[in-house]
């Protein structure tokens, strides 16, 4: 008998944990009034405090700035390669196809 491993149905279903925490979330949130909160944030003595807020609500407004990632990767003779390789793949298929397929010249 096995134990462990990958079994079908077994773990925790796909977005379990968002729907707890998001309820835990709806519930906080509509005991409070998040208006007053937000404008409390947004006027505190804490530069940071305020920064972060309007980072916060302004990425939620408009939604999160996209992030250039920049990679050196060199592609291009490993592609160049593949495409010698299935080249000389295909050449030898049809280099087979050809001797395996009868002689249509000749006398009948």
């Amino acid at each position: 008998m096995t134990h462990g491993g990958k079994r079908e149905g077994a773990g925790r279903k796909p977005g379990a944990r968002a729907l707890v925490m998001r309820s835990k979330a709806e519930g906080i949130l509509a005991a409070v009034k998040e208006g007053d909160i937000w404008q409390r944030l947004l006027r505190s003595r804490n530069d940071r405090i305020v920064l972060d807020t309007m980072k916060y609500l302004t990425d939620r407004r408009d939604g999160k700035a996209v992030q250039a990632i920049t990679a050196d990767v060199d592609v291009g003779s490993r592609v160049a390669e593949l495409l010698r390789e299935a080249r000389k793949r295909a050449a030898n298929f049809e280099a087979q196809d050809r001797q395996k397929e009868p002689s249509t010249s000749g006398g009948v």
